[in-house]
């Protein structure tokens, strides 16, 4: 049987799953660990629209804060660790005042940025459309390009490894 919901993997010689958050509680996705590994801030879907929420990884099955009420997603963490940026329901970029201190605890969100840059295929497929720059002080944001209104990928980008030992295979020299 395969293991569901948020898990970690060691990555020791072992490679020990843990699952932090089960998905009895609905659907969760998008768990981004705190700089200081101390919280976990994830998405989860239970009924309705999706939500974020914090829990300790100290204690994943305990007491677990809502961080959001109007609907979240893709959680990122300041690298000081006194804010939580994520994503509203119509894409505009809020960010939470919180505390990590033995308790979590989260303020009032706020608006830092409205959604003009891309916001993925929809809602919960916006797994990385933007991040928090490690001085905390920038974003960076996939630029929006023509209407909002239309649902367009970005351009793909194809990494290929080894790209020599490839050209040898697919052109062949002839001697």
């Amino acid at each position: 049987m395969q293991p569901n919901g948020l898990m970690t993997l060691t990555l020791d010689t072992d490679r020990t799953i843990q699952t932090l958050v089960p998905s009895g509680r609905g659907v969760n996705m998008d768990g981004v660990v705190s700089p200081d590994g101390r919280w976990l801030a994830y998405v989860n879907v239970a009924s309705g629209s999706p939500q974020i929420f914090v829990i300790a990884l100290s204690d994943p099955t305990g007491e677990r804060t809502q961080v959001t009420s109007n609907g979240g997603s893709q959680p990122r963490w300041a690298a000081n660790r006194r804010e939580l940026f994520y994503t509203s329901l119509d894409g505009t970029l809020m960010g939470v005042a919180v505390t990590t201190g033995e308790r979590f605890a989260a303020g009032v969100p706020t608006t830092i940025l409205a959604p003009t840059y891309y916001l993925g295929r929809g809602l919960l497929s916006r797994g990385g459309t933007y991040d928090v720059s490690a001085d905390g002080r920038r974003f960076l944001m996939l630029k929006q390009v023509g209407d909002r209104s239309q649902l367009t990928e970005p351009p793909t980008v194809v990494v290929v490894k080894n790209w020599g030992e490839e050209l040898k295979r697919l052109l062949p020299l002839q001697r």
